[in-house]
């Protein structure tokens, strides 16, 4: 009988040092979720903010887009508006011309 006490003793005193090392790891275990939880509501954090940081840089890049566009249209039509300038302001040169020469004939003439 009391080598039956003694067994069931150290059956006893192991189990209990089992249910301390699963008591043990268990609370690890918990501990590593909670920091887990922790890192991953910082990481969904951090991907709303990036995300809305991208979708604020394409907005950003359609306006410049836009307003790139809107430039070219300007630039193209003050090219074309520069170019029938240049080509008015010779038609009036060459019409300079042609009255001088007129006004020397005349003055050749009155002479």
């Amino acid at each position: 009988v009391d080598e039956r006490a003694a067994h069931l003793n150290k059956v006893k005193a192991k189990l209990e040092q089992t249910l301390d090392e699963i008591v043990d790891s268990l609370n690890r275990e918990k501990k590593t979720r909670s920091e887990v939880e922790k890192a991953k509501r910082r990481v969904e954090a951090d991907v709303k903010l990036t995300q809305e940081a991208v979708a604020d840089l394409e907005r950003n890049k359609k306006e410049l887009e836009s307003l790139i566009f809107k430039r070219d249209a300007e630039c193209a039509s003050l090219a074309s508006r520069f170019e029938e300038e240049q080509v008015s302001a010779g038609r009036v040169g060459k019409s300079i011309k042609e009255l001088h020469a007129k006004i020397e004939e005349i003055e050749d003439e009155i002479k």
